[in-house]
């Protein structure tokens, strides 16, 4: 049973306002996510908005990527993948969504 549901929020700017390739990004991810999980599906694009640490409300587009594993399934890959594209993307932290609980990254 796949009982696991792990979403990844894809950014589309950098934490300084920098625009960045939400297509390109969205691929990179699905692509990942696709291979660790055997499969995965992304939504189409949402406007959405974060409180940065500089208490600028950062707008930007996103899409969300969401695969399912079994509870027993290592995110650790996952995990390091999420760490590197926080660096790649530069930004301030990634959302992720495992079973309904948002954390940051």
């Amino acid at each position: 049973m796949l009982n696991l549901q792990i979403t990844l929020i894809v950014p589309s700017k950098t934490k300084d306002g920098e625009k960045l390739s939400l297509k390109s990004n969205k691929q990179e991810c699905l692509e990942k996510m696709g291979n660790l999980f055997r499969g995965a599906t992304s939504s189409h694009i949402q406007d959405g908005c974060f409180l940065m640490d500089n208490n600028v409300l950062m707008f930007e587009k996103s899409v969300s990527i969401t695969s399912y594993a079994t509870a027993d399934t290592n995110l650790t890959p996952f995990f390091d993948f999420v760490l590197e594209i926080k660096e790649k993307y530069r930004q301030e932290c990634i959302a992720i969504i495992i079973n309904n609980e948002m954390k940051f990254i």
